[in-house]
């Protein structure tokens, strides 16, 4: 471990040592601010934030405590409720969602980019996924965050996401109430009809194939077609 040097005595210093002063200090940031959201977890099992000004939540105290944007603030929250025993509301004690990433953290091996990487492939995963599966995949996400960078972690959970869900996410409400295959249709005043439609995938090749043949153009007097695509499939 290298030396705990002044911003002065830094060019006194060899390659190595420089090398030392930056990873150690790494190190030290993540064990603080796992300190920190342990402080930010009792904070908000006290209601502090109702105590203090009446704050709307334990983000907002932060934030102004801080003196961080919004969004900063609620993800250091979201990290501390997830990493640190919680509090039900009939006081019971529940147990860290991610002890394996809060262990890490605490140990300065990962940093806080990397905690906000597992928290959203965790907390996305299906519906379907099991305790088993996400404790499975937190560990692994972990392990990997220990010696790759976090991007690298993000595909790994993407992967992880598509391993438990290969079919995919059910279609959403709105899908259901608007079917892929649909036809719109009005009558103009000058008595002719417009209107539009959706096909899905298999139903519009079937008909792409069907007017093809008679969509082609078709030379005219100065030989070529002059009527558009849709006057053509008109």
């Amino acid at each position: 471990m290298a030396a705990d040097p002044t911003s002065d005595s830094m060019s006194s210093l060899g390659d190595a040592e420089l090398l030392d002063v930056v990873c150690d200090e790494a190190v030290r940031h993540r064990r603080s601010y796992s300190r920190q959201l342990q402080a930010i977890a009792e904070i908000d099992a006290r209601g502090i934030c109702n105590e203090h000004g009446h704050y709307v939540g334990t983000a907002a105290l932060i934030r102004e405590m801080l003196n961080l944007d919004p969004h900063e603030a609620r993800r250091m929250v979201a990290h501390a409720e997830l990493l640190n025993e919680t509090v039900s509301p009939s006081g019971a004690r529940i147990e860290a969602k991610l002890p394996v990433v809060a262990e890490a953290l605490a140990e300065g091996a990962i940093s806080p980019e990397h905690v906000e990487v597992i928290r959203k492939a965790i907390t996305t995963l299906p519906d379907t996924a099991s305790l088993e599966d996400r404790a499975v995949a937190e560990k692994i996400l972990c392990e990997a965050a220990v010696s790759c960078e976090p991007r690298i972690v993000r595909r790994l959970g993407q992967e992880i996401h598509h391993r438990l869900n290969p079919d995919g996410d059910k279609p959403k409400d709105t899908t259901l109430r608007d079917p892929l295959r649909r036809l719109n249709i009005r009558e103009r005043k000058d008595g002719g009809v417009s209107g539009t439609f959706d096909l899905d995938a298999e139903s519009g090749a079937l008909l792409t194939n069907l007017l093809s043949p008679l969509t082609a153009p078709t030379p005219g007097p100065n030989g070529w077609d002059e009527r558009s695509p849709s006057e053509r499939r008109g």
